[in-house]
């Protein structure tokens, strides 16, 4: 799909009907429109995929607001200062994996070892409970169900053909709801509520719990915290992994900018052996360069969204009422009308070159306004935290026989992107 909307927008300008009533739309101004504060646009029916679940990805607006101030006190500054240190952990965990795979002079899976660290930081941080992946070498069963799970999310399925799938044929198409992923997250659950300690150790599911033992006892829906459960894995862990993924191929692929990036840590204290992350905000082309990589490869390039009764206007377009519109952030990253060179890796442009960001509008890799992505601070404290400790200690190039253009060409939009193995050799610094 992500392919295909840049063939579209080429072909057919920024305003494509793709469906009965689906619009494709690529103009900068469709980001703010679909998705900013004063938008009317709501949730599409895609949403109702998750009926009769209700939680901080739930169709009905109320719902998600209330959903979302909880989910805010696990994302706060102080909590975030804490996670830092535990992030720490699984960093030393790839290093270690590094370190063993450069004395044996053997590549490394990049996208198999991203994958593990997001999801085993996002095991402990959500739930308490690392999923091993980085300490064991290999993926945890219910990680490569959900993986697999995930796939059919890439045929863009009708909702109604979706969850007839799940509902009714579970034992034909390997689903999310069909493996044991669900049974994994909702097992670690139980437990976490068992546990009498589990507020000591802070993690986002237990700041949600505590609202939920706050409740009266008729108030409570358990549905509501077991579906906020798998989604703080799903929506943490896959997208964080792919772009840590896609900006060390990048780094491969332009090791000048390893040159420039180790410019800017240079500057930074990191004498207890790890950079403050608080430091590694402020350094310009080590955010541009996760800038540019979320620029190309936007986590959730296709965010559906409903125009309200009276339609809306885009670009003094004017857009029916009551039809199904999305914004391709992949299509926008990559269209000459918003940046100059769109389809070129040039971080620069965030920085010293900003004539070539033509419409920085429609550049909105979290999302934004009443459904912005609340776990963006951690997403990028996992991103610049791995990324800056990596560089600082290896320089990074494909292994031998690797063509880039062919992995490029494989990569999957499957909500979030599917990446296949990327060899890279790490050599110390």
């Amino acid at each position: 799909m992500h392919k295909l909307s840049v063939e579209l927008m080429e072909k057919h300008g920024p305003f494509v009907r793709i469906g009965p009533s689906t619009l494709m739309l690529t103009h900068p101004l469709a980001v703010p429109a679909l998705h900013g504060v004063d938008s009317k646009c709501t949730k599409a029916s895609m949403y109702d995929f998750e009926q009769p679940n209700r939680g901080i990805a739930t169709l009905d607006r109320a719902v998600h607001d209330k959903r979302r101030r909880v989910w805010s006190r696990g994302f706060g500054d102080k909590s975030l200062r804490g996670y830092e240190t535990r992030i720490h952990v699984f960093i030393e965990q790839l290093l270690d994996r590094l370190s063993c795979a450069q004395k044996n002079a053997q590549p490394v899976d990049a996208t198999l070892e991203t994958l593990h660290f997001s999801f085993d930081v996002m095991g402990d941080l959500g739930l308490g409970q690392a999923f091993g992946m980085l300490q064991h070498g290999r993926r945890h069963p219910a990680v490569a169900q959900l993986i697999q799970g995930m796939e059919i999310m890439g045929l863009r399925l009708p909702t109604w053909l979706l969850r007839l799938i799940v509902d009714v044929a579970q034992s034909l198409v390997p689903t999310e709801a069909s493996t044991g992923f669900l049974s994994f997250c909702y097992d670690k659950l139980d437990v976490l509520m068992k546990d009498a300690k589990r507020f000591e150790r802070p993690t986002l599911m237990a700041s949600l719990l505590a609202h939920y033992e706050s409740l009266p006892e008729a108030e409570r829906d358990l549905s509501v915290v077991r579906n906020d459960c798998r989604f703080i894995i799903i929506a943490g862990s896959d997208t964080v992994a792919a772009t840590l993924a896609f900006i060390f191929f990048y780094l491969a692929r332009y090791p000048e900018h390893v040159e420039k990036l180790r410019a800017e840590l240079a500057l930074l204290d990191n004498s207890d052996g790890f950079f403050n992350h608080r430091d590694l905000q402020n350094c310009a082309h080590f955010n541009a360069v996760i800038d540019e990589t979320l620029r190309l490869h936007p986590p959730a390039s296709t965010i559906m969204r409903q125009t309200p009764p009276g339609g809306i206007k885009v670009a003094g377009v004017h857009i029916p009422g009551d039809i199904t519109v999305f914004s391709s952030q992949y299509a926008i990253g990559r269209s000459e009308a918003a940046y100059e060179a769109a389809a070129e890796f040039i971080p620069e442009r965030w920085t010293t070159r900003p004539d070539m960001v033509k419409d920085g509008r429609g550049f909105a890799p979290f999302s934004m306004g009443h459904y912005s992505c609340i776990g963006k601070p951690l997403a990028l404290m996992e991103m610049r935290m791995c990324v800056a400790e990596v560089i600082s200690r290896y320089n990074l190039r494909f292994a031998d026989g690797f063509n880039p253009d062919v992995f490029m060409d494989e990569v999957k939009d499957c909500m979030s992107w599917h990446l296949n193995e990327l060899p890279l050799i790490f050599d110390a610094v």
